[in-house]
């Protein structure tokens, strides 16, 4: 069994290690330049001593502190759907709870360092609400930005993640398209079936012109469906009946399939010829390997955390022992394809599974519900 492995050099956009680098990189000097800012260029009120700059040093290192605390927040926030409106209601509001926090951290540190009329004089003012809340505000004005930009420079990171991936999926897209049409649509394949049409027409007519349709569905969903990245489970299954009814002109009785295809999957989104190439190999290889009749399944159905499918055929393993780091060094391999493309759409949402023994070779993918367009439901 092999699973995915996050480091084959397919991954698009920016890694969590380089993300975090990048954010401490901005906390850091992004709080150094608000201390000297507002320090010496934008405050009315110079530090006349040291121990005035002192006080205010940990102003801005209670900032830093707090602002820590607040990343935790936001991050988890991140990841929860909601309307724009919702989210800035809810920055606005956490801004100035941490802003609260904020002032009360900075009398906490700075407390020790006060003047014994400094304390009498502040714990005067402590029991002023509108003392408290004109400083909350104060620091309210000084957090809200950091809390914009840190969302906004995550939009713009997303953004660009999401139309990297977009065009990497289409880039493999069109890779699949073409992997599908090198192995169905050429000369020798379209010798066997048109030899098998021509062979059906003088022994039973019908059936010749059903094979001839089925046969014009199949290239019409090959050629037509440029734009279509993802498809419904439903018409994936389908177009791969389509296919294997032109196989079984060709091996007649020695090729049986056979579906176990949850209908409540059928809705489900997949990413266009996804299946294919699985099937392209269990046919091509398992007619080598398998005694006949060559058996091939497919199924699919609903897990906990999403959609299960799997294809199944008799027959062994051909090759070297299953290993993925080498199925995707290797060129124009289908597996390769499906494994990339499935990294694209999902990320790390999903599992992509080979196993073998001396009767049965078995492909299978975990694939995650919060990835799945439509989610079971007609767009």
């Amino acid at each position: 069994m092999v699973s995915r492995n996050p480091n084959n050099g397919y991954a698009v956009g920016i890694s969590q290690k380089r993300k975090l680098l990048i954010f401490w990189i901005l906390q850091i000097f992004g709080w150094i330049g608000y201390l000297v800012i507002y320090t010496f260029f934008v405050t009315d009120s110079r530090p006349d001593s040291l121990l005035e700059l002192f006080l205010l040093s940990i102003t801005y290192v209670s900032g830093f502190i707090v602002s820590l605390l607040l990343w935790r927040v936001y991050k988890k926030l991140r990841q929860k759907k909601m309307s724009p409106y919702l989210l800035l209601v809810k920055i606005i509001f956490y801004s100035f709870v941490f802003a609260f926090l904020w002032l009360a951290l900075d009398w906490i540190l700075s407390y020790p360092f006060w003047s014994p009329e400094n304390v009498k004089e502040k714990m005067q003012v402590l029991k002023k609400v509108t003392w408290i809340f004109g400083w909350t505000m104060y620091y309210f004005l000084l957090l809200l930005p950091w809390s914009l930009l840190y969302f906004l420079i995550n939009f713009w990171i997303d953004w660009n993640e999401q139309k990297g991936i977009a065009e990497r999926n289409k880039e493999l897209y069109n890779e699949a398209r073409l992997i599908m049409l090198r192995y169905q649509l050429n000369p020798h394949f379209f010798f066997n079936a048109l030899n098998s049409i021509n062979a059906l027409i003088d022994e039973n007519t019908d059936l010749a012109k059903e094979m001839i349709f089925k046969m014009s569905d199949f290239l019409r969903y090959s050629f037509l469906s440029d734009n279509k990245l993802m498809v419904d489970l439903d018409d994936e299954i389908t177009i791969i009946k389509k296919y294997f009814d032109l196989e079984k002109i060709r091996f007649e009785e020695k090729i049986q399939i056979t579906y176990d295809v949850d209908p409540n999957t059928l809705e489900l989104k997949i990413p266009g010829f996804i299946l294919h190439p699985i099937v392209e190999n269990a046919i091509k290889y398992g007619m080598k390997t398998s005694p006949l009749p060559l058996i091939i399944n497919i199924t699919s159905k609903k897990t906990k955390d999403g959609l299960f499918l799997q294809i199944s055929n008799t027959g062994k393993w051909v090759g070297e022992k299953i290993n993925i780091q080498k199925i995707m060094l290797q060129k124009g391999v289908g597996l390769k394809n499906v494994y990339s493309r499935l990294e694209n759409t999902f990320g790390s949402d999903f599992e992509f599974n080979i196993s073998s023994d001396d009767e049965k070779v078995q492909v299978g993918m975990d694939l995650s519900f919060s990835k799945l367009i439509g989610n079971g439901k007609k767009n």
